[in-house]
């Protein structure tokens, strides 16, 4: 008797639990919003560990948009050349901003292809590089922003699965140049678009603005009333 009495208020406490979560869940009133995004912090894994590691001392992460499972993690470089290559935080100098092709969590994992560097042009000159401070830089779950120094340039970076979406903002009215590197080939798709290829990716570059120039990897443009310059990077295999 008493075993029936149980087991008739076990399933009438299950009945009401059911019950009370499926009201809340018609209308909503029970539901938590929980906003995970704001904990992330992409600059964990972009600097040196000094303990024991199987890869190496550097996390090999970079700080740049991406979405999840995104085939395109548009993220800058401090690092062209030594070891590792990518980006490392300790650094001051931006010498590119790469687009596919990052192993995030490997010895210069942050390295990636179809790189880019803007810079204020008068010519073929370009900027090697530009100085830059971790106080203008910012990283989120598929957002990136820096200020470069030597060129007075705000670069936004965002990015869809396959698409990276870059906004450079300017002052004056200094033309504006963007060079392209660790491309194979491309070709010109009109007076602002570019098509080409690099290792195993293919691209497609469109510009907001027709471009005054195209030379030898690098694009320049007459600006002389904008203060902004949007484009897209395209990206498959």
């Amino acid at each position: 008797m008493h075993y029936r009495i149980k087991l008739y208020y076990l399933k009438s406490i299950r009945l009401i639990i059911f019950c009370t979560f499926f009201l809340c869940a018609q209308q909503g009133s029970c539901l938590v919003s929980f906003d995970a995004a704001k904990y992330v912090n992409p600059f964990i894994g972009t600097g040196k560990y000094d303990g024991p590691s199987r890869w190496g001392h550097y996390g090999g992460a970079y700080p740049g948009a991406v979405v999840p499972f995104g085939l395109v993690q548009v993220s800058p470089e401090t690092r062209l050349t030594g070891d590792p290559l990518g980006y490392y935080y300790e650094d001051e100098r931006i010498y590119a901003f790469s687009t596919v092709g990052h192993m995030s969590g490997y010895p210069s994992g942050s390295a990636g292809k179809i790189k880019f560097m803007p810079f204020r042009s008068t010519g073929d000159d370009s900027a090697d590089y530009s100085f830059f401070s971790h106080d203008s830089e910012i990283a989120e779950p598929g957002y990136y922003a820096v200020d470069l120094f030597e060129n007075s340039i705000r670069v936004e970076l965002t990015a869809t699965e396959r698409t990276a979406l870059i906004r450079l903002q300017y002052d004056d009215k200094a033309p504006m140049a963007v060079v392209f590197s660790d491309v194979d080939y491309w070709d010109n798709n009109g007076q602002n678009a570019i098509s080409g290829k690099s290792g195993g990716y293919y691209f497609y570059i469109l510009f907001d603005q027709n471009f005054k120039e195209l030379k030898n990897y690098l694009v320049n443009f007459d600006h002389e009333s904008d203060h902004e310059l949007r484009f897209k990077i395209a990206v498959s295999r």
